[in-house]
């Protein structure tokens, strides 16, 4: 009797301990459904970028042309359909007549079309009221000869709208230069980071654009024009720009994050990782103190290069440092070296959040979308299966929310904040 009686106690601690971990689970951030009836006057080729203030939606999209087939009678082999018009069977032709979309509209009203323009390549800015917005699209040419340097001939161009996208101008822009990123600390000073790299500042809106020095090693010894893979405008209006620097005679491997305060023309060095490549840099809302700033890197491969055949085999790791001390810069976590990673939102109070991918262990297995997660500023993490945030997501830092659209269905994950927000633009 005594020891079913131990038993017996065994077993309520054990179920205890499953109700503690429930409960903990439950208490956690779950998906909410924000709407399920989102509509689209002209329903676009997948959801794109987008925006949410709060009952208003943006999203800006890609749209490929319309693809018609002649009637089955005309096809010259019964078993093989035939287009309409001879460009649709072309790869080059139809990726040349893709458009960029900006749709704007309400939660329960749908969404209307105000901007279409030819295009396969965006970068987007708006304010945090959803008012002031500009949008870069580039196009390139599909079918024409590569140059020289591996590209083919591009026309970007820069629109920008005041009334929160429902009219729109174009500003000038040197159209042979397209645009990675646009970041703005407000609606009249930010930047333009494009291939090569380049980097441009305006202070007045957009209306015109001086170009920056780059760092040293920005620019590839070969000639060969690159992206700058990570870029980050601080709370303070300070741009940061990460790259990779190869091994040398004067150095080894290692990736360097140099800054442009504001009002200075001149980058100055912020930190140096050694033997990493950084693919994310993201930075904290701004406190009396200061801001954090986190870099998402993979580590390089043995002969300090920034590339390898299989990109799951490099681990990732997160290091953070502050703006008034970037020499005291510490590794936060390091990856499972299985997991792909590939994003990074940064919110307030402690909350990180890195986007990876387990691509499994046999050729056949599905990858698995994984979003893990600190809200205590890395100390602990939390690994979840989670498809959802592989959708179109956007992550609104004021709120500490995660958004996701997938057609017609809106969803939030709400992270709680200990302290308010900043105030709106």
């Amino acid at each position: 009797m005594r020891h079913r009686s131990r038993l017996k106690g065994l077993a309520v601690i054990a179920i205890g301990g499953i109700v503690l971990n429930l409960f903990y689970e439950s208490t956690g951030p779950h998906w909410k459904t924000v709407s399920s009836q989102i509509t689209w006057s002209d329903p676009p080729a997948g959801v794109g970028d987008f925006y949410i203030a709060g009952n208003e939606i943006m999203s800006l999209t890609f749209a490929d042309p319309v693809v018609t087939l002649k009637p089955a009678g005309e096809w010259k082999v019964p078993t093989v359909a035939e287009p309409t018009e001879a460009w649709m069977n072309s790869a080059g032709e139809t990726l040349n007549r893709r458009t960029v979309n900006f749709f704007r509209g309400t939660l329960d009203h749908g969404l209307q079309r105000f901007l279409q323009a030819p295009g396969q390549h965006t970068a987007w800015w708006h304010s945090r009221d959803g008012q002031v917005h500009l949008i870069s699209i580039g196009w390139l040419d599909y079918t024409s000869q590569h140059s020289a340097d591996d590209l083919v001939s591009r026309q970007t161009r820069v629109w920008k709208s005041l009334d929160g996208g429902r009219h729109w101008s174009q500003m000038a822009w040197p159209e042979h230069e397209d645009i990675d990123d646009l970041l703005f600390i407000d609606a009249q000073h930010g930047y333009a980071i494009g291939r090569g790299p380049t980097v441009r500042r305006t202070s007045d809106g957009g209306e015109s654009w001086q170009l920056i020095a780059l760092p040293p090693d920005a620019v590839v010894p070969s000639g060969r024009r690159r992206n700058l893979r990570a870029v980050n405008l601080g709370p303070d209006g300070t741009l940061r720009v990460a790259y990779h620097v190869d091994p040398s005679a004067t150095g080894p491997a290692r990736s360097v994050v140099y800054g442009l305060p504001p009002n200075q023309q001149t980058f100055v060095p912020d930190i140096v990782l050694p033997n990493q490549t950084v693919i994310r840099l993201a930075s904290t809302p701004a406190t009396t103190s200061g801001y954090a700033l986190y870099a998402l890197s993979l580590l390089d491969d043995e002969g300090g290069k920034d590339t390898a055949p299989d990109r799951a085999r490099r681990a990732g790791v997160l290091s953070t440092w502050t703006d008034t001390q970037p020499a005291r810069v510490r590794q936060v976590m390091t990856f499972d070296m299985k997991l792909i990673v590939n994003g990074l939102d940064v919110g307030r109070d402690g909350l990180l959040l890195v986007y990876a991918t387990d691509p499994g262990q046999a050729i056949d297995d599905p990858p698995i979308p994984l979003m893990i997660s600190s809200t205590d500023a890395g100390r602990t993490w939390k690994q979840n299966a989670d498809g959802i945030v592989y959708h179109n997501r956007y992550f609104d830092q004021d709120t500490n929310t995660l958004y996701s659209l997938l057609d017609e269905r809106l969803k939030k994950l709400s992270f709680p904040i200990r302290h308010s927000p900043a105030s709106q633009d």
